[in-house]
């Protein structure tokens, strides 16, 4: 087994930029621009670029998108039954809150209706206005 078989067995073992780059489909540039984010790290010895495969793979790690939560919407039911009603049915929209609070503001609003007194269409002038708006 010679030097340059043994070098390249580890993840470990130090490469060039360049390599790692055609490795994993980057150019150095890329590569270059990630190490000056801090998301890779770099060695430069003698004026050239290295690092490691394992490096690599950690930096693409630290790039991983995450996925989108959504803030309201129908999903569907995986049995925690986790912040839901348990007799929610599957796929049903996760708005119990604002369904309550409206709920709420409606039952306020039609007590105040029953409170309100009625004006009669006698009270009414032919302008629109009540009599009582005009001082009669």
């Amino acid at each position: 087994m010679g030097f340059r078989q043994l070098m390249s067995s580890s993840p470990n073992t130090p490469i060039r930029l360049a390599v790692a780059a055609e490795k994993f489909g980057l150019s150095s540039s890329a590569l270059r621009r990630e190490a000056h984010n801090g998301r890779l790290v770099i060695f430069r010895v003698a004026g050239k670029d290295w690092t490691t495969e394992l490096a690599v793979r950690e930096m693409f790690d630290k790039c991983r998108v995450k996925a989108k939560s959504y803030d309201s919407g129908s999903s569907q039911n995986d049995g925690r039954n986790v912040g839901t009603l348990q007799n929610t049915p599957t796929g049903s929209s996760k708005t119990e809150a604002s369904e309550l609070a409206r709920a709420a503001a409606l039952a306020t609003a039609n007590k105040l209706k029953q409170n309100s007194r009625r004006i009669s269409s006698a009270n009414i002038l032919q302008n629109g206005l009540s009599s009582r708006s005009q001082g009669f």
